[in-house]
């Protein structure tokens, strides 16, 4: 089997078989605070997570991405690189596969199972870079309490803090080695056209939200 075509049935094994989708325990602490405040059949659903949670586990990938990412590790093949010109055959042929681990999956877990699922002995899987998941930082006691009160008391107080899942990879996640509370949020209120902007061609703010932010992080430096 030539290079490029045994890689290629590789990538698409790994399209064919997703990571197993489930509610962590950071998302189901985000219905638990959600549902108090959410009316009609979708509060049944967030009070009850503990049954409808593998049902959600397998609605969400069908919202976009982003939801998919909130239930499950994603692998999605990134560089591609083979034959060194166009009129010469490639004696071997590479992937990058960008892995972000849900919590409570590892490196070493995803790497496994990622050989599993290519099943080709003459394909080699490495990992280039990894890191396990961040821990999970308190959603009470008093450092998340004066957190909450700043969101409410600069932002408004229709906005409910919550508990919720970095999608992404930051800068925070080496914090968490001198500190248990280590809280990625943004207090940016961004349009779904500003979100798409994100690293991207004319990535932009309003100034307005931007201008809120910033009596965010002024009030939270007096609160602590």
């Amino acid at each position: 089997v030539p290079a490029t075509a045994r890689l290629a049935r590789a990538m698409h094994r790994l399209h064919r078989r997703p990571f197993p989708a489930r509610i962590a325990e950071p998302v189901r602490a985000m219905f638990d605070a959600l549902a108090p405040h959410t009316a009609g059949p979708l509060g049944v659903v967030f009070r009850r997570i503990g049954l409808t949670g593998p049902l959600l586990a397998k609605v969400f990938p069908k919202f976009g991405p982003e939801m998919n990412a909130l239930v499950r590790t994603t692998a999605v093949v990134t560089e591609l690189a083979g034959a060194p010109s166009e009129n010469v055959l490639a004696t071997s042929a590479r992937a990058s596969v960008n892995v972000r681990l849900l919590t409570g999956d590892s490196v070493a877990g995803a790497t496994d199972r990622i050989r599993r699922v290519i099943a080709d002995p003459e394909v080699t899987v490495d990992v280039r870079h990894g890191s396990e998941p961040s821990p999970v930082s308190p959603a009470s006691g008093r450092v998340w309490d004066r957190l909450a009160r700043t969101v409410t008391a600069t932002l408004g107080e229709t906005v409910i803090p919550t508990p919720y899942l970095q999608l992404g990879a930051s800068d925070s996640r080496w914090f968490t080695a001198i500190s248990d509370h280590v809280y990625r949020f943004t207090p940016f209120h961004l349009t779904r056209a500003e979100r798409d902007a994100l690293h991207s061609h004319n990535e932009r703010i309003r100034v307005a939200s931007w201008l809120a932010g910033i009596d965010f992080y002024r009030e939270l430096v007096r609160a602590s």
